[in-house]
């Protein structure tokens, strides 16, 4: 499957989650990164906590996550795997997950920045089960237009120049202007 942009999460988490292995989320945005896990979560997770597994638990034991990803349920469900802070030092644990072929349970990878040669990257990449989602900071015009997208999803505008203000305010996180803009919207819905 090819690289999916940040605007593809909803419908890979969703009608395309069914034929997936599962998902990595990559990038230099942590808290962006983040909070596509707990989407993951909320949407895949079917009420239950899912499986989390620290990447130093695959150094200790390299098929714990293998193991996991093919212990299926006996009523059929799929189960949640949540694997935070993998990087191109654990290609060979990961490596099995993400060139499968068939089913197994849902497999969510966080990493940190990779290259665009990356070699976990270009599995996921590649891998017909799995899919590569990145997320990059945002700064500037790209931030301005996120708070005039979330304002405007609620029915309202921003004022000539009032959203380069308010995103002067805010300051360059974009988790922080999210929230904001939230609130704003909240505050001033009719």
């Amino acid at each position: 499957m090819v690289a999916l942009r940040e605007s593809d999460l909803g419908d890979a988490l969703g009608k395309r989650s069914a034929q997936l292995n599962g998902v990595l989320f990559f990038g230099n945005d942590d808290a962006s990164i983040s909070t596509a896990v707990r989407t993951a979560v909320a949407r895949l997770g079917a009420g239950e906590e899912p499986l989390r597994l620290e990447v130093s638990s695959l150094r200790s034991d390299p098929a714990a996550l293998d193991d996991a990803f093919r212990s299926m349920s006996l009523l059929g469900d799929r189960r949640l795997i949540v694997v935070t802070g993998v990087d191109e030092n654990q290609l060979d644990r990961v490596s099995s997950v993400m060139s499968a072929e068939s089913l197994g349970n849902f497999v969510v990878l966080a990493a940190g920045s990779l290259k665009k040669g990356s070699k976990l990257r270009t599995l996921a990449e590649s891998s017909s089960r799995f899919a590569a989602i990145g997320f990059y900071e945002e700064v500037g015009q790209a931030l301005i237009i996120r708070a005039q997208m979330i304002v405007k999803a609620q029915g309202m505008s921003f004022a000539e120049g009032a959203a380069d203000r308010f995103v002067e305010l805010c300051g360059n996180d974009r988790s922080v202007l999210v929230n904001e803009a939230e609130k704003l919207t909240l505050y001033c819905h009719p």
